[in-house]
């Protein structure tokens, strides 16, 4: 069974190619020291966390003194949620990839790591526009997989 956490595990992050990186080992410290992950729940969470960080720092607009990306991870009986927040893009938004076999798209490197998510998280991710127009990415990670 699953501890309850009932505190939000929030960092804020310099947005930069290492930043990934040290959200995966930050997720790692979290759970060490409280989150309390099981080992095959941890590593579905490590990579929906590294799948947004990443869409992050590749896809935000990033303005002097704006380059951070913000991660926080939060429990619940059913879920851990994973809300990565970033100061956001004026014309890009996270979205499914299309599957359409004819999409010659396919093709090119990237773009899979939404479908990923998508996977790990049954569906249940959505993205956002916060009150300051930041982008915000929020996913569930179910704690039980077959649910």
């Amino acid at each position: 069974m699953y501890a309850h956490s009932p505190q939000v595990h929030r960092t804020l992050l310099r947005a930069s190619p290492d930043t990934p990186r040290q959200a995966r080992q930050i997720v790692r410290i979290w759970s060490a020291l409280g989150l309390g992950l099981k080992s095959d729940l941890l590593e579905d969470v490590v990579l929906v966390v590294s799948e947004l960080v990443t869409n992050s720092v590749t896809h935000a607009h990033f303005l002097p003194g704006r380059e951070w990306v913000q991660l926080s991870i939060d429990m619940d009986p059913a879920s851990v949620r994973v809300t990565v927040t970033d100061p956001g893009h004026p014309t890009e938004y996270p979205r499914r990839r299309r599957t359409d076999s004819r999409d010659l798209s396919g093709l090119v490197v990237g773009g899979r790591g939404l479908q990923i998510v998508d996977h790990i998280c049954h569906g249940a991710w959505d993205t956002s526009l916060t009150e300051r127009h930041e982008r915000m990415v929020q996913a569930r990670i179910p704690i039980d997989p077959h649910t």
